[in-house]
């Protein structure tokens, strides 16, 4: 029987170690680059990592957090990002969060500025 906590979570055709982006097995660092990674995905990840003490590093590098891949294809989305430069703004411990490849944006850019 588990203790009713959820520990992984799928969205893009990827699994999320909530626990991690959460701060209950604590990590530094995690890399979820290269994973096609949606709008979705990243406001799923900020709300997780804006109360997280520990991590200082998450690299987003090569996904699509504004719904568009590196060749330009989807339909922009700024929702994930403002939500992460919203993250941004309650965790004091992340320093580096690194978000190229991602096509984010004016809007995108202005949120995290």
């Amino acid at each position: 029987s588990g203790s009713g906590v959820l520990k992984t979570l799928n969205l893009d055709a990827n699994e999320l170690d909530l626990p991690k982006l959460r701060g209950t097995d604590p990590v530094e660092s995690l890399d979820l680059s290269r994973k096609s990674l949606g709008p979705a995905s990243a406001i799923v990840i900020a709300s997780l990592i804006a109360g997280n003490a520990v991590l200082t590093t998450v690299d987003l590098t090569c996904n699509t957090i504004c719904g568009i891949d590196v060749d330009g294809a989807g339909e922009y989305d700024a929702s994930g990002i403002v939500a992460l430069a919203d993250a941004l703004k309650v965790n004091g411990v992340l320093t580096s969060l690194e978000l190229w490849d991602n096509k984010i944006g004016d809007e995108g850019a202005a949120a995290l500025a």
